[in-house]
């Protein structure tokens, strides 16, 4: 079976006052044959045309729309966490960690199966250019099925989004009532600071 992945981050980096340092992408794995039709379902259930889940969450009714929207999804999902904790007070801006966890992603889920694409959320100005040159690095070494994407462009990365904010509520608060809308587990892949 082939799965694209879509992977959107959270962190929390040395320069931001008090609480642990990490750096995580959630990942969330579709199989293609599925991304289609999961694609066009996730727009008829929630009809916005960006889902972020710090703003659906602060709505009234929020954790019900979370909650429908992500446990609908959820069986079908094969879901990863890549997190590195704490970051390395040298990493101040959390850009190394970031770049060593997009190579691990790249790594694990192009070098499994060369027909699987991973697509990253698509940052802006100066980020986007350290993106593009980690991308370039990848795809001279290999991994050619690397992208970025605006979440209006890729809708999966919705899932992703869903799945980052859940996690760092674990992460931060000890909560794992939102993490629990996924139902299936979750592989947390963690790794050493830079």
């Amino acid at each position: 079976m082939t799965f694209d992945y879509f992977a959107d981050e959270t962190f929390h980096v040395p320069r931001s006052r008090g609480g642990k340092t990490f750096y995580v992408f959630a990942v969330v794995g579709i199989r293609q044959k599925d991304l289609a039709t999961t694609t066009a379902e996730m727009q008829n259930r929630y009809l916005g045309k960006r889902w972020h889940s710090i703003e659906i969450l602060s709505r009234r009714n929020g954790i019900k729309k979370f909650q429908d929207f992500v446990s609908h999804f959820a069986p079908q999902l094969n879901l990863h966490v890549f997190q590195i904790s704490p970051i390395d007070g040298q990493d101040s801006t959390g850009e190394l960690s970031r770049r060593k966890l997009m190579i691990e992603i790249a790594t694990q889920f192009c070098g499994r199966d060369s027909n699987s694409f991973v697509i990253f959320e698509k940052r802006s100005g100066g980020h986007l250019q350290l993106d593009k040159g980690t991308l370039s690095d990848l795809h001279l070494s290999g991994h050619e099925k690397l992208r970025m994407k605006s979440p209006e462009d890729a809708r999966p990365l919705w899932l992703a989004d869903a799945l980052a904010y859940a996690y760092r509520r674990y992460l931060v608060k000890g909560d794992r009532s939102l993490l629990e809308c996924f139902r299936n587990s979750v592989s947390i892949h963690k790794f050493v600071r830079c």
